[in-house]
């Protein structure tokens, strides 16, 4: 990378190498380019990186006094929505269990009549 951005300006993170602590590569430095911080909606902010050794992507917690030496350092924080997953609505009843799909299935296998049903149902036949 070269660690130039919009008209030739030189990215602050590129002089900064950073300590942190891949989940499975250990200890190892990762060049600044690399990082970007970012704020959940919960206020929590965290370190971004792409490991060099491995090139999994992972996120650490920063602390306050973490977060005001690299914002001093030219690094800029991003809102982060959490993904969907997250904020998608939860099923109100229990969940699935290994019986509950045993009981499904005897009950399709057990059922002449409610296969076509579906089938048909789900071709668009009525």
């Amino acid at each position: 990378m070269s660690g130039t951005g919009e008209l030739g300006s030189v990215d602050p993170r590129a002089r900064y190498e950073i300590w942190v602590s891949c989940d499975r590569c250990g200890d190892v430095v990762v060049p600044g380019e690399l990082c970007s911080l970012r704020r959940w909606s919960d206020g929590e902010v965290q370190l971004a990186y792409g490991c060099g050794t491995c090139s999994i992507t992972d996120a650490a917690p920063v602390d306050r006094a973490q977060l005001a030496r690299l914002l001093d350092r030219g690094f800029v924080v991003a809102e982060w929505p959490p993904p969907a997953e997250l904020i998608e609505p939860r099923p109100i009843g229990e969940a699935f269990t290994l019986d509950d799909v045993l009981d499904a299935h005897l009950l399709l296998t057990s059922s002449d009549g409610l296969v076509p049903l579906v089938l048909n149902a789900t071709r668009g036949d009525r």
